[in-house]
């Protein structure tokens, strides 16, 4: 969150992505199939404030279909900075080009990770195929109000005390690693090897 704050111009959180769909998708039934998804996950409905504080909000997914003339271009503007206390979380978009129909997607990390794209991606096409889904049983919250619990328990003092004892005296370098700048001037991480 406070990388983001500091620095509102980084695309690094996004985790964008597209598909090209067959020609003869319904884009109205495959819009309307995202939209379902989508309502389905609440995590999806955060919103972020100053300070941070999140909400969760009844929302309502809006999917457009929209005809473009140029889908680099387009997608190129699609793809910018979230401003978190501002903005969902989230753009999806139906788009046709040049007879070609385009699912783009962009998403922030702080409510997906690259492990929820196949699980979002298989639900939508459940959908579209006419199979019922479900809310998630366990949400981002369930797991939140867990560990929040979790910290406060007797088992939680007792693990920490073990494993306080075990590493006692051993000195570890835990310092964040910094982000390189490119050639082309984005943001990427280190890595070894």
């Amino acid at each position: 969150y406070l990388q983001c704050i500091n620095e509102p111009d980084s695309k690094m959180y996004n985790l964008p992505m597209y598909c090209v769909l067959p020609r003869k998708t319904n884009v109205s039934r495959f819009a309307a199939a995202v939209k379902t998804v989508i309502e389905t996950h609440k995590v999806l409905g955060i919103t972020i404030g100053a300070g941070p504080s999140m909400r969760v909000s009844d929302f309502v997914a809006e999917i457009p279909v929209k005809e473009i003339e140029d889908f680099d271009t387009y997608l190129e503007q699609f793809i910018r900075p979230f401003d978190l206390e501002q903005d969902s979380l989230w753009r999806a978009e139906v788009l046709v080009c040049k007879g070609r129909v385009y699912f783009v997607f962009d998403i922030h990390h702080i409510v997906f990770d690259g492990s929820s794209m196949k699980v979002f991606i298989d639900r939508i096409a459940d959908v579209y195929n006419g199979k019922e889904i479900e809310e998630e049983a366990l949400t981002l919250f369930d797991v939140a109000l867990y560990e929040e619990n979790l910290a406060i328990s007797e088992e939680y003092r007792e693990a920490q005390a073990y494993f306080e004892q075990k590493l006692s005296g051993i000195d570890a370098d835990s310092r964040p690693v910094p982000d390189v700048v490119m050639q082309n001037g984005d943001k990427g991480a280190c890595s070894g090897g």
